[in-house]
């Protein structure tokens, strides 16, 4: 069988189901199923065999407190097996009969504890690399653990082209060992070979399929159902899988991170493409079908001062990358995606600190941060505001709109990065109620300017010079502010 699931009973059920999920491939053949057990008792591992033997497949057991009973329904057609257990274990992956005493040594990755981007980068030391979780308020990266060099023999030099696997929730890096390379899983403790690679590449990511997917320019290479392939101590292991396996595409050049995506964005339909950032340029290879790759120039001036991106990130089909010089965060947004034009929007929406020789992972299917969402907060009349949460938590009877009504200087937004203020007075037309007139905005991303804008009876204020004192005038300064006063 090319691919057998093993379906968890309840925890007070003592009853599993064994199917068939692909085809078959004949009828003598034989897999193993590495179990894991998750209970926290008494099983560490258990080995379950299935032989299919002509039309009558038996299923054995290793352990002795498990026990098997196999009924098979209209040939292969319908395969059914009882499994009946005393824990909870689910299944890990198809491994070769001979087995290893080494297999399952790695953990998954804690995705609900560690939601947030992860960058894997080289330590100051240069003898480690680090494993970092993005703070997404203020871009600094928390140090989660670290892989010593020294955890190969010989010690690997470097770690790079990272990703957890959708299918299997594992943490996956190349590694690289003199001349060779190599794909291994990972956790805090422990590192398993699960396949050799032809060169070293510094860009990966996984596709929605559980697929790994490296780039080695000009040829992208897919390593298929990487959940299944079992995992040794040693790279030098003569079972490692090998580049027979790699389905190799032309993708030209990318980025210094790709990340995958399914989506149409050539109007062919749903499609899976690589995505990535290089100087100016968003890179998009559709890879699914026919290849084909287009560079797309980025609308946002501030992200062209950034040049390299080495770590991004797949959010429920939401792409972002990181500058490496310290400049943020920035989201691709796919749905300004245009082809003809080759433009793409990008915008900033978030810090990230400078870092090097870094790559990015994280759980595809978690939602994006909450940070990272865009809002908008409206301000009218005298005066009514639409709050940044009104789309979550509306207000009943007023769609989200909160009434000020007295004078006053009130805080609009008060933050870290922004500081906004507004000044409320009573006004002839509004019998006496309170109405905005003026509003003074601050904060880190102005550098530590000031911008002040008066009602339409007043005047606009930067650091205390008026500008924008006719109509139509414009106040420029780059990579900072765009202002205009116009009819």
């Amino acid at each position: 069988l090319e691919l057998l699931r093993l379906k968890l009973a309840k925890p007070s059920s003592t009853r599993t189901t064994f199917h068939r999920q692909s085809r078959v491939m004949g009828t003598s053949t034989v897999a193993a199923l590495v179990l894991r057990a998750l209970a926290v008792r008494s099983w560490a591992l258990s080995l379950v065999t299935l032989e299919a033997v002509g039309a009558s497949p038996t299923i054995k057991a290793a352990d002795s407190s498990t026990r098997c009973l196999g009924s098979w329904h209209r040939g292969l057609q319908r395969e059914h097996a009882m499994l009946q257990t005393h824990r909870d274990a689910r299944l890990v992956s198809l491994a070769p009969d001979d087995g290893d005493d080494e297999l399952g040594r790695v953990t998954p990755w804690n995705c609900t504890a560690y939601r947030a981007p992860i960058q894997v980068m080289e330590a100051l030391d240069k003898q480690s690399i680090s494993i970092r979780m993005l703070d997404v308020h203020n871009g600094s990266y928390e140090t989660l653990y670290r892989i010593p060099m020294s955890r190969t023999d010989p010690p690997f030099e470097h770690m790079n082209s990272c990703g957890i696997g959708p299918v299997d929730g594992m943490a996956y890096c190349a590694v690289h060992i003199g001349k060779k390379s190599f794909l291994a899983r990972f956790d805090s403790e422990n590192m398993d070979f699960v396949a050799k690679l032809p060169r070293r590449s510094w860009k990966a990511t996984f596709d929605s399929k559980g697929a790994f997917c490296f780039v080695i320019d000009p040829w992208l290479y897919k390593l298929a159902d990487v959940h299944l392939l079992p995992g040794y101590a040693s790279p030098d292991d003569e079972r490692l899988a090998g580049s027979e396996r790699l389905e190799r595409i032309a993708v030209g050049s990318a980025g210094y991170d790709i990340v995958t995506v399914l989506a149409d964005l050539d109007g062919t339909g749903s499609q899976e493409y690589i995505v990535s950032v290089a100087g100016p340029k968003v890179i998009i290879t559709r890879i699914t079908g026919e290849a084909k790759t287009w560079e797309l120039n980025r609308e946002d001036p501030d992200m062209r001062r950034s040049k390299h991106f080495g770590a991004g990130w797949n959010y429920a089909n939401r792409i972002f990358f990181a500058s490496n010089n310290g400049n943020g965060i920035y989201e691709v947004d796919l749905d300004s995606v245009d082809l003809e034009a080759s433009s793409v929007r990008t915008r900033r929406v978030g810090p990230s600190v400078e870092t090097h020789k870094n790559d990015g992972m994280n759980c595809m299917a978690q939602g994006v941060p909450e940070f990272w969402v865009e809002g908008s907060c409206i301000i009218w009349g005298e005066p009514h505001v639409r709050v940044f949460d009104s789309g979550a938590a509306a207000i009943a009877d007023s769609e989200g709109v909160i009434d000020m009504l007295s004078p006053g200087d009130f805080w609009i937004v008060r933050s870290e990065e922004i500081s906004i203020q507004g000044r409320y007075l009573p006004t002839p037309w509004s019998n006496g109620r309170a109405a905005m007139s003026a509003l003074a905005i601050g904060g880190g991303f102005l550098k530590g300017h000031t911008l002040i804008v008066e009602s339409m009876d007043g005047r606009v204020w930067w650091d205390g010079q008026e500008i924008l004192n006719a109509t139509p005038s414009e106040f420029l300064l780059p990579d900072l502010l765009s202002a205009r006063f116009h009819d």
